[in-house]
């Protein structure tokens, strides 16, 4: 599942464990018609991204679904006029998190040496064709973003940062594993270790914002945190005050986008709007 948001829409996945039924959703933020941009027989949809032009997302496997052929796992992508598009193919191996920047998406990949181990990396895929990069080894975890000159992820040692176009890997010195990230223009804001931090991009002021016992999902919007648990939609200001609910009426708040009016989020397999 995932819910993304642009200038005009909003956009998500649904599909189950079991079947091949998955559909990439889009409709206008003001509320209107749901429209099936594509209805892949695919399996298991994890993430979704969009840039101007495309909705991207994941497809995989498990032992959960002993019918589902490895070859379609991997990222994919349609036209955001498409509908009821089977999508395009652009790569496997992939795993659940991603973020697109500067003419590539990113995310991690499964590796095989030559023993049969496995091993994470960071690769980079372009959007205009071609062959993906490998840009670094990682501890794959889904907290992978960007700001457009830095790629965010879980690195070897820790949580890490390095150019989009590849070089040194800079370990912040945060070793918890990342699942959710959302950036502004000078900090970062994750989810890890069953709370909500705040650093600056170079890892240093880390401060705990909240606790977040069940994960989930955030985002963030001058310079206040919207996180999702299991129990509740939360606001914190990005100093660490002001922790205020802002909706408790239903269960696991697995998704949350926020634009400069609105809070949009999942919660009990629905999607919602409320003022921001």
């Amino acid at each position: 599942m995932g819910l993304v948001i642009d200038e005009t829409n909003l956009y998500w996945l649904e599909g189950s464990r079991g079947t091949a039924t998955m559909t990439v959703h889009a409709m206008p933020k003001t509320g209107g018609a749901d429209t099936v941009i594509a209805r892949p027989a695919l399996y298991q949809p994890s993430s979704i991204a969009v840039d101007g032009q495309y909705v991207y997302w994941l497809a995989g496997c498990s032992g959960e679904d002993p019918a589902c052929p490895t070859a379609t796992e991997g990222l994919y992508r349609v036209p955001k006029s498409a509908e009821d598009a089977a999508g395009e193919f652009m790569g496997g191996g992939y795993l659940p998190g991603m973020a697109i920047t500067g003419g590539d998406v990113f995310l991690g990949r499964i590796t095989y040496d030559t023993h049969g181990d496995p091993h994470d990396e960071l690769d980079a895929v372009p959007v205009s064709g071609g062959p993906r990069s490998n840009l670094a080894a990682m501890n794959w975890a889904p907290g992978i973003g960007t700001d457009g000159t830095r790629v965010y992820f879980n690195g070897l040692n820790g949580f890490s940062s390095m150019p989009i176009g590849g070089g040194p890997v800079t370990p912040f010195g945060i070793p918890q594993e990342v699942n959710a990230l959302a950036l502004d223009h000078d900090q970062l804001f994750f989810i890890a270790d069953q709370g909500v931090f705040a650093s600056w991009k170079n890892g240093a002021h880390l401060l705990r914002l909240a606790d977040a016992p069940s994960g989930g999902d955030l985002d963030v919007h001058a310079k206040v945190v919207y996180f999702g648990t299991g129990t509740s939609l939360n606001a914190v200001d990005a100093d660490g005050t002001n922790l205020r609910t802002l909706d408790a009426t239903h269960f696991n708040y697995d998704f949350v986008r926020v634009d400069d009016n609105f809070v949009f989020f999942i919660a009990d397999g629905n999607i919602y709007r409320m003022p921001r």
